[in-house]
């Protein structure tokens, strides 16, 4: 398993995307308006942010977890991945 695609960028669905891509997965993190998918992704970033700031992750992991997720609308993005979670 290598590609993991979580539907809904809320609280839960965010949270689900930040633990995959730490453990290494490429993810897609899909909602239903762009707004949604950037406030999804800003809580991630946030989050490891504070990590960050309390010295218990360096930026440069930061930017690799990071690097691993992406947000989109794109629905048909969700084919070829390995699992797909449903948190919307």
């Amino acid at each position: 398993m290598k590609k993991i695609c979580v539907l809904g960028a809320g609280t839960m669905g965010s949270g689900i995307a930040q633990a995959f891509a730490v453990k290494g997965y490429e993810v897609i993190l899909r909602d239903i308006k762009d707004e949604f998918v950037e406030r999804g992704l800003n809580v991630i970033n946030k989050s490891l942010s504070k990590l960050v700031t309390k010295g218990k992750m360096e930026e440069a992991k930061k930017e690799e977890i990071l690097s691993n997720i992406t947000g989109t609308v794109d629905l048909n993005m969700a084919a070829d991945c390995d699992l797909v979670v449903e948190a919307a």
